[in-house]
């Protein structure tokens, strides 16, 4: 059974939708429509759980390899 409740028939439906929703966010409607989607509370829990899950991993990881740490510093000096 598919993991989606509604299926999109018309390809060309879809891509209509995505070109306009690519045009608003283009525009002063898309900044308002980025600024609503961030003050959405299931948009904020689903973030924070997002970066939870990415620190414990970076945890994870660096927890056991001291050297793949420094590397990761030096490729990503901005987020490490």
């Amino acid at each position: 059974m598919p993991k989606y409740k509604y299926v999109v028939k018309n390809e060309q439906v879809l891509n209509e939708f995505m070109d306009k929703l690519w045009g608003r966010l283009g525009r002063k409607k898309g900044r308002d429509y980025v600024k609503s989607l961030f003050k959405d509370p299931e948009f904020q829990r689903k973030m924070k759980a997002a970066e939870r899950a990415a620190d414990e991993l970076y945890g994870h990881i660096t927890q056991d390899d001291a050297q793949l740490e420094k590397d990761l510093k030096k490729v990503f000096p901005d987020i490490f």
